[in-house]
C-alpha cells in the first residue's frame, strides 16, 4: 500500500472518477459493507496490477473494472500471488484497520522524486521504500539484497564519471571540480564533455531497485544542465 501511495501520486490509479484510489476503494467497500481486502485490493493486486499469465486483456474488462476500477499493467513481483496467505478470502483483515493506515498516509506528503543528497524536500519520497524493505527482509545480507543509501548512490555515480570524463577532457582537476562542486568554467572542452555524457552506457548487473541507474541519471542530467548554464550548449538535444 505504502507503494501505491507513490503509483497514486502519479495519477496512474484511478476508481470511479477519482484520483484518491485507495481512499475512494476503501470508500465503496463500506458503502456496501465488503471486505476491503478480499472484494477491492485482491482485484487491485491480482487481477490488475499483476495478472496470471500477463493476460493484459483483462484491464479492460467491465466487471473488474467496476470492482477495483483503473491500474496499471505492472506485472512485478511484488503483487505475485506467493503463498497461501495470498489465496482469495485466506486471511481477514477489518476495514477500519485500513482505515488507520489511510487516515496515517493521507497525513504525509508522498512526492514520486527522490531529492539529491543536497537537496531537502519536506515530502514522502521512494527512498522511504527501501528503508521499509531493509527493516522487513531478515535474510537480506546473504541473498544480497541492500538498499543503498543515495548519498552514498550519488558518490560512486560522481566517481565513475569522472574517470570517465578524463578521455573527453585530461585535466582531472577541472573535471572533479564539475563534477563535484557543479563548477563548469575550468572545463577546456565542453562540446566534447556533453558529447561523452550524450555517448556514456550505464550497466548495473546487480540492478535491485535501480537505484544505482537512477542515481546516475540524476548526475547526467545535472551536468548537463551545468554545460547548457555555463558554456550554453543546449542540454535539450538528444
Amino acid at each position: 500500500m505504502l507503494f501505491l501511495y507513490f503509483i497514486q501520486r502519479k495519477g496512474w490509479l484511478e476508481y470511479d472518477g477519482q484520483k484518491s484510489y485507495l481512499r475512494a476503494l476503501w470508500n465503496a467497500a463500506e458503502a456496501k459493507q465488503e471486505s476491503y481486502l478480499n472484494d477491492r485490493l485482491y482485484y487491485a493486486f491480482f487481477e490488475g496490477l499483476n495478472v496470471g499469465g500477463e493476460e493484459k486483456h483483462r484491464h479492460t474488462m467491465p466487471e473488474l473494472l467496476a470492482i477495483r476500477g483503473t491500474v496499471p499493467f505492472l506485472n512485478g513481483g511484488l503483487f505475485d500471488l506467493d503463498d497461501d496467505y495470498d489465496i482469495h478470502d485466506a486471511v481477514t483483515i477489518p476495514n477500519a484497520a485500513f482505515g488507520k493506515i489511510l487516515d496515517l498516509f493521507e497525513r504525509y506528503n508522498f512526492t514520486v522524486s527522490e531529492s539529491t543528497p543536497l537537496d531537502v524536500e519536506v515530502a514522502v519520497d521512494p527512498e522511504m521504500l527501501g528503508k521499509v524493505f531493509e527493516e522487513l527482509v531478515t535474510d537480506r545480507h546473504e541473498s544480497g539484497s541492500n538498499y543503498t543509501p543515495r548519498v552514498i548512490v550519488s558518490f560512486m555515480a560522481r566517481e565513475a564519471l569522472k574517470h570517465y570524463l578524463k578521455a573527453a577532457d585530461p585535466d582531472a582537476e577541472a573535471v572533479a571540480k564539475f563534477v563535484d562542486d557543479g563548477d563548469a568554467s575550468a572545463i577546456r572542452s565542453p562540446e566534447k564533455i556533453f558529447a561523452a555524457l550524450k555517448a556514456v552506457k550505464v550497466c548495473d548487473p546487480a540492478c535491485g531497485s535501480g537505484a544505482y541507474l537512477l542515481g546516475m541519471m540524476q548526475e547526467l542530467l545535472r551536468l548537463r544542465d551545468l554545460l547548457f548554464v555555463k558554456h550554453q550548449i543546449d542540454h535539450r538535444e538528444v
